[in-house]
């Protein structure tokens, strides 16, 4: 259950749509970079750095899966795959978002692919809370409600095993 809600703090990190200048620092070769491909460089940097955390406790639970499937049962692994596959969607947006940034006038005008998922981006991409960590997600926000209810069935199926009290 820790690492449950260690991944909804990550997420919470990872959405806040505030980018403090010291996470976007481009150290590399700007050689035959402009400034737009610089800060595109930054904000690239800046989500490796949020990820980190994420993908340290997703692979931390990725070993614990194996020892809750013995004890809880393949229930435990079939909630927690779940909740990976939620975390995909907002790496997907991460990766959309930095392709699309690439794209011409003209290939916005015309990828039926972006037309429909540039407008689905800032809802996965973006927290609705103004970057603040809250347990209780904002009530317009699809993702981050989405995500809670997958951790709270985590935690409703281990209370089954576990004695919180």
């Amino acid at each position: 259950m820790h690492s449950a809600y260690r991944i909804r703090d990550g997420v919470q990190i990872i959405r806040n749509p505030m980018m403090w200048a010291q996470e976007q620092e481009y150290t590399g070769d700007r050689t035959g970079l402009n400034d737009e491909q610089i800060r595109m460089k930054g904000r690239m940097n800046a989500y490796n750095k949020r990820f980190t955390t994420l993908t340290e406790v997703r692979e931390k639970l990725l070993v614990d899966i194996i020892e809750a499937e013995v004890l809880w049962g393949v229930k435990i692994r079939e909630l927690i795959y779940d909740l990976f596959l939620h975390l995909r969607q907002l790496e997907i947006a991460v990766e959309d978002d930095f392709r699309f940034q690439t794209l011409t006038d003209y290939q916005r005008r015309t990828d039926s692919h972006y037309q429909v998922r540039s407008r689905q981006i800032p809802e996965i991409l973006y927290s609705m809370q103004g970057g603040m960590m809250m347990v209780e997600p904002h009530a317009d926000d699809k993702y981050a409600n989405e995500l809670k209810k997958k951790i709270d069935s985590i935690g409703e199926y281990l209370r089954g095993y576990i004695d919180f009290d």
